[in-house]
């Protein structure tokens, strides 16, 4: 996703270490992306994978 970000490589990595900042805070992606239009747009391009569905598809 880095470099097929909508506004460029340079954004995606932005958007990339925003959606990091969002896990490590505890914070929701989707609320994060509020004040982060890098990870908005991201987001809005790919959607967002759910943790504990990505974990039950794997058992």
């Amino acid at each position: 996703g880095i470099h097929g970000h909508p506004w460029g490589t340079r954004a995606g990595a932005k958007a990339m270490r925003q959606a990091i900042e969002a896990v490590v805070k505890g914070i929701p992606l989707d609320e994060y992306a509020k004040d982060h239009p890098e990870l908005d747009a991201a987001l809005k391009k790919w959607g967002q994978l759910y943790v504990e569905k990505a974990l039950a598809n794997e058992q």
